[in-house]
């Protein structure tokens, strides 16, 4: 079975979206049953958000059809996340905005620094001045922590 991200410990785990336009998005999902014989994840501080597949789509939104679709990948092709763009004549519920967000696995038993588990021991996030995890590369250019780019914009 495919998961919305591209490889982790196992599709139980929780998952880190992060960098995403509509800030909503962004945060950790919990693991919470199935859907269509696939896993499925609720927003641990938004319950009405999930990611779950339909049809031949994972999808971040709203869980019920319809209602708000913020972003979508290809389940044959799993790669690099859509924005559902606003298109107000036939899907007046795509309501995502750019950029698309990036997923990881979220480990939070993971003794880390602050911000998380490194993934580059190469490069230093500016926020927290450990490696970034799930990096993101923030306007200016810098590559920091994708959680940690999170919450600076949310404090902007």
């Amino acid at each position: 079975m495919t998961t919305p991200v591209p490889s982790g410990p196992t599709s139980d785990g929780e998952i880190l979206v992060a960098g995403a336009g509509d800030a909503r998005a962004n945060g950790v999902y919990a693991r919470c049953g199935t859907q269509n014989d696939a896993p499925r994840w609720r927003h641990v501080d938004r319950s009405w958000l999930c990611i779950l597949r339909d049809g031949s789509s994972w999808w971040i939104g709203d869980e019920r059809a319809a209602r708000e679709d913020l972003y979508w990948m290809d389940a044959a092709a799993p790669g690099a996340w859509n924005v559902c763009p606003c298109d107000d004549r036939t899907h007046r519920h795509f309501k995502g905005s750019a950029p698309a967000p990036a997923l990881s696995w979220h480990d939070p038993r993971a003794p880390t620094p602050a911000c998380g588990r490194p993934v580059f021991a190469t490069e230093e996030c500016p926020v927290c001045l450990a490696p970034p995890v799930a990096a993101a590369r923030a306007p200016c250019g810098h590559v920091a922590c994708a959680l940690c780019l999170a919450r600076a914009r949310a404090r902007v």
